[in-house]
């Protein structure tokens, strides 16, 4: 029985390194944006799927989306696009969302009452986080993984789950 999460959100806000944070318990301070959709397992070997947050791959988070049973939606607290973006890019899909604001530790930590009101009327949690020291990291795994079903998913399918990575130009990462 494993979970399915997939972590999306803009461009440059700190998914990867979330992932790495959590899976690895370790941060690098080197920044290469995702150009392809990576997956991971932790160790429950619940699947975690890091999309890229470049629009022009939308069309790839979608399909990823739609495999996920829930989301941690990522967005940089000190930027003002970065909330909307990152709702918009899991549009209608209707799945448990926790919010992970990133990078909390360098940029200040400020929700607007509107971005509040906003995850309150979609049942979804804010929690603070920054991958360099670990802060909340193990919080917004535990709330979505609380929430999301187990699949019963055989060796097969689990195989052509992280196959399907290669479609979509990714790596498997263990």
């Amino acid at each position: 029985m494993v979970k399915q999460i997939a972590v999306v959100g803009p461009h440059g806000c700190g998914k990867t390194a979330l992932i790495q944070r959590y899976v690895k318990q370790r941060f690098s301070e080197s920044y290469c944006g995702t150009v392809i959709s990576d997956t991971t397992l932790d160790s429950m070997n619940n699947i975690i799927w890091d999309t890229p947050g470049n629009t022009r791959f939308q069309h790839d988070v979608d399909k990823i989306i739609e495999k996920s049973k829930g989301i941690i939606l990522c967005f940089s607290p000190s930027d003002s696009n970065s909330f909307n973006q990152a709702w918009a890019m899991i549009g209608h899909y209707e799945k448990p969302v926790v919010m992970a604001a990133t990078k909390t530790d360098i940029e200040p930590f400020y929700i607007r009452d509107e971005w509040s009101s906003e995850a309150r009327n979609r049942n979804a949690k804010i929690i603070s986080t920054a991958a360099s020291t670990g802060k909340g990291i193990s919080q917004v795994f535990r709330e979505i993984l609380d929430v999301v079903d187990e699949e019963d998913i055989s060796l097969k399918t689990l195989s052509e789950q992280l196959g399907s990575c290669i479609n979509y130009g990714a790596s498997y990462v263990i």
